[in-house]
C-alpha cells in the first residue's frame, strides 16, 4: 500500500462527483495522488481502477529502487523520472522474504523468494489478484539437481530472466503464460499460472541451435533471441506455444575496430532484443570485469599490487553499448549510430523503445540500463547492482541516471511500467 496522507473529513465528497473527477485524469501518477488523499478516495481510485472502460495515456518505465530503511525488506520505492520523485510502497513483498525480481512485464514483477519459490505480483494492486505462485522450478524437470541445493546455491542466478504473456484464448478468466530463460545452458521454459501443472521446456526449431540471449513480451507474443541472431516469434494459445516464424541473419553484425577490443578476457557482453511497432534492435552491451577510477579495464591480476596486502576493489562496469537494427521482413542486420529522437531501456526487464519526444524527461539517442549481471553480484560482497547508469550513443558516455550512493545495491534496481492491471 502506498504511503498516504493524514486523514481529514473535509475531503469526503459525493461518489459520484469522485468518479468523475477520476474519469479526468489520464496519467498513472495523477491516480497515486488521487489515492493518497483518504481512504474514501483510495476506495474509489480501487473502483475506477477495476473498471473495464479504463483509458490510461501511455506510460512510462520508472525505476524500483530498494527500501530506504535496511530493516524494511518489504518495501519498494518508485522512482519517476518525469517529476523526478520516488513513490514509496510499503509492504509490496509482504510474506517474501528475501524478494529478488528476475522479470518485469507490463508492470508485473516475477519474484524469487528465499526458498527459490517463483511468484507474480504487481505492487501497483491491492487485493486478491496483486500476487500469484508459480509452479516449483525446484522440484522440476527444469533440473537434476537437489531442490536445496538451487534454493542455497543458485536462487538468484538459475533463473537469468522472465517474461510474462496474457493468454489471449481466456476471454474471462485472468490468466496467463510466464516464459523463462533458465540454467547455466540459457534454455527456455513457460507455464500457465491457471493450469495445474510443471514447467515445459520450449524447443528450439533446431535441435542444434545455441542457447538463448533474450526473450521479450511484444503484442502478446514470445519473440526470442538466440546466441547465433536467430530470431523465433511464438504465439501462445490453450494448447501451449505456437511458432508462428523463425527468421535466421542474412548478414553478420558488423563491429568496427574500436569495439575489436571488448573481444578480449577483459571483458564480457551482454546481448538484448528489443521490439517496437516496426522496428526489431538488438543490442550489445560490452562490460569490463574490473575496472578502475579511470573508467579502464585492468587484468585480474593487477588487483594485488606488489606494495599493498590489500587487494584493488576494481567493480565490473559497463563501458559501451553497439546497436544493431534487424529488416523484420529479410532479419539483415545494420549498425545504427543514432536512435534519432528515441530511447532504449534494457536490463533484467523487458527491453523498451520510447520516443524522447513524447517523453523528454528521457535523453535522446540514448540507452538506459540497469544491472542484470546475476552471477558478478554473488562474486563479492562488495558491489553489486551497481551498474546502472544511461548511455549516449552519440558520444559513447556512461553517466548516472540515478543518484545511487553504494556500490552494493541490494537488491538491484529494476525497469518497471506502472499499471493498474
Amino acid at each position: 500500500m502506498i504511503i498516504t496522507s493524514t486523514e481529514s473529513n473535509s475531503f469526503d465528497l459525493p461518489t459520484d462527483l469522485l468518479q468523475l473527477v477520476l474519469s479526468k485524469l489520464t496519467s498513472f501518477q495523477d491516480i497515486l495522488r488521487f489515492r493518497a488523499v483518504c481512504s474514501s478516495w483510495n476506495t474509489a481510485a480501487k473502483s475506477h481502477i477495476a473498471s473495464p472502460s479504463l483509458s490510461l495515456s501511455p506510460q512510462t518505465p520508472w525505476l524500483m529502487l530498494p527500501s530506504n530503511q535496511r530493516d524494511d525488506s518489504h518495501s519498494r520505492s518508485f522512482f519517476s523520472f518525469a517529476e523526478k520523485k520516488a513513490y514509496t510502497f510499503k509492504n509490496v513483498f509482504e510474506g517474501l522474504d528475501d524478494a529478488w525480481c528476475v522479470g518485469s512485464s507490463h508492470g508485473w514483477l516475477i519474484i524469487v523468494d528465499e526458498r527459490a519459490n517463483l511468484f507474480v505480483l504487481n505492487p501497483f494492486l491491492e487485493g486478491r489478484r496483486r500476487s500469484f505462485k508459480l509452479p516449483s522450478i525446484t522440484n522440476s524437470n527444469l533440473s537434476t539437481m537437489p531442490a536445496l541445493y538451487i534454493a542455497k546455491h543458485l536462487r538468484k542466478t538459475f533463473v537469468s530472466k522472465a517474461v510474462l504473456l496474457f493468454d489471449q484464448s481466456q476471454s474471462k478468466e485472468f490468466s496467463f503464460y510466464v516464459v523463462i530463460i533458465y540454467s547455466f545452458a540459457r534454455k527456455i521454459a513457460y507455464c500457465n499460472h491457471v493450469e495445474e501443472g510443471n514447467w515445459n521446456e520450449l524447443h528450439p526449431a533446431d535441435e542444434n541451435q545455441s542457447s538463448y540471449c533474450d526473450i521479450v513480451s511484444h503484442n502478446g507474443k514470445l519473440i526470442t533471441l538466440s546466441s547465433a541472431y536467430i530470431v523465433e516469434v511464438f504465439e501462445f494459445h490453450k494448447q501451449g506455444p505456437v511458432r508462428v516464424a523463425k527468421l535466421e541473419p542474412t548478414s553478420p553484425l558488423v563491429f568496427d575496430a574500436r569495439t575489436e577490443k571488448y573481444l578480449k578476457d577483459m571483458y564480457f557482453s551482454q546481448t538484448y532484443l528489443v521490439e517496437s511497432k516496426d522496428r526489431r534492435f538488438v543490442v550489445s552491451r560490452f562490460v569490463g570485469y574490473f575496472v578502475n577510477g579511470d573508467n579502464e579495464p585492468v587484468e585480474e591480476e593487477d588487483l594485488l599490487p606488489d606494495d599493498d596486502t590489500q587487494p584493488l576493489v576494481y567493480p565490473y562496469r559497463t563501458l559501451e553499448f553497439v546497436v544493431h537494427e534487424f529488416d523484420l521482413t529479410t532479419n539483415k542486420s545494420k549498425k545504427i549510430e543514432s536512435l534519432e529522437g528515441q530511447a532504449l531501456f534494457v536490463g533484467g526487464s523487458d527491453s523498451m523503445l520510447i520516443s524522447t519526444l513524447d517523453f523528454p524527461e528521457y535523453k535522446e539517442n540514448s540507452i538506459y540500463f540497469t544491472d542484470d549481471n546475476w552471477i558478478g553480484m554473488e562474486g563479492d560482497y562488495m558491489y553489486g547492482g551497481h551498474d546502472n547508469g544511461v548511455y549516449n550513443l552519440g558520444t559513447k558516455v556512461v553517466k548516472s541516471c540515478y543518484g545511487f550512493d553504494d556500490e552494493r545495491i541490494d537488491p538491484p534496481p529494476f525497469w518497471t511500467v506502472p499499471s493498474p492491471w
